[in-house]
């Protein structure tokens, strides 16, 4: 492998021990530790025991820029101010831009969240303005997309940084489940859309649904809904081999875990065709997709993967492959180290 020696920074590191904010840099972690790439992270805080690596995590007062050759910031302005103080210019991974809310989305959002949003964005806009570099990370085309809009200039090139995916963790069952359960993947705000959720149990009552969040999520569902709070990664694979599809009901999303690991786990999945959606799904190849906000054609796919409308053993094998072939660990290093070549050479 080549000689990489990687600094990665993080504002908070395995912290809460569940959700995306989570499991992304623990993911991107496995990874590199699968291909022997030498890394240090640098965190504000020590990760919960489930994802701490020993001998691998500093705080960001221990940093020496001596060390390293590959710098690359995923989440931490304030390591970002320190890079600075060097003159390095680093990468910039997906998530060091929150995903605001784009155009398409604010007529399914409150006044005040829209008034949150556009605060947000006007510091986006400033983040973009003052961040120097050309090595900026998207998890798809659609958050280029938004880069843009926020003000990067196109002469800037943005290198594609997918979502690994664990596909020795999520992987298919051979056992027919027992029941029909759909998964769901989520947490209390605007952007997830969990009264979505509310809406379209309280139309299906014969249909189980598994509610996994990382917090606790204030509605009232009917008894079909099975709340499954903070759960580890695994314990999420082992649920989702239960399932016997997985909706994903946001309004907005880059490139959601969820659902990448829902088709790991070859699960037929229906959602939205919104934002970075429609780069994963393809409809009634890999998985379904009906108009943002129409939940009635969402609850007619449903009703339809019920009854056996579809012959759903292509769908899920190709669910399955189109992860392995774009979001396996293999599949994803290429792309990386594609990434930290061409940093180091510049």
């Amino acid at each position: 492998m080549d000689n990489f020696k990687i600094a990665l920074f993080y504002d908070s590191y395995g912290r809460p021990n569940t959700g995306g904010t989570t499991v992304r840099p623990h993911n991107l972690v496995k990874m590199l530790l699968k291909f022997n790439i030498d890394f240090t992270i640098f965190s504000l805080n020590s990760p919960h025991p489930e994802y701490d690596i020993p001998g691998k995590i500093r705080n960001l007062s221990q940093f020496n820029p001596r060390e390293y050759n590959v710098f690359w910031v995923e989440n931490s302005f304030r390591a970002k101010d320190v890079l600075t103080k060097f003159g390095i210019v680093p990468i910039y991974g997906t998530n060091i831009i929150p995903n605001s809310f784009p155009q398409h989305a604010l007529p399914y959002i409150n006044d005040v969240d829209k008034s949150r949003q556009e605060r947000s964005r006007v510091r986006e806009r400033q983040v973009i303005k003052t961040y120097k570099g050309k090595f900026w990370l998207s998890q798809s085309d659609f958050q280029e997309k938004e880069y843009r809009k926020l003000g990067l200039p196109y002469h800037i090139p943005v290198r594609r940084a997918p979502n690994p995916v664990d596909i020795s963790l999520f992987y298919p069952t051979m056992i027919k489940p027992e029941e029909f359960i759909i998964g769901w993947t989520g947490k209390h705000n605007s952007a997830k859309k969990p009264e979505f959720l509310q809406k379209i149990a309280s139309r299906c009552p014969d249909i189980t649904f598994y509610c996994f969040s990382d917090n606790e999520i204030p509605l009232k569902f009917t008894p079909n809904v099975k709340m499954m709070i903070r759960k580890t990664n695994k314990e999420v694979a082992q649920l989702l081999r239960k399932c016997s599809a997985f909706i994903s009901t946001s309004i907005t999303d880059n490139q959601p875990l969820g659902v990448l690991e829902a088709m790991a786990t070859a699960l037929p999945v229906v959602g939205f065709r919104t934002s970075g959606m429609p780069e994963i799904i393809s409809h009634g190849q890999t998985g379904f997709l009906v108009d943002l906000g129409n939940l009635e054609h969402f609850i007619v796919e449903i009703e339809r993967l019920l009854i056996g409308y579809y012959d759903l053993r292509q769908i899920k094998c190709n669910a399955r492959l189109f992860i392995m072939d774009n979001f396996s660990e293999e599949a994803c290093i290429k792309q990386y180290i594609d990434i930290f070549k061409e940093y180091i050479r510049s």
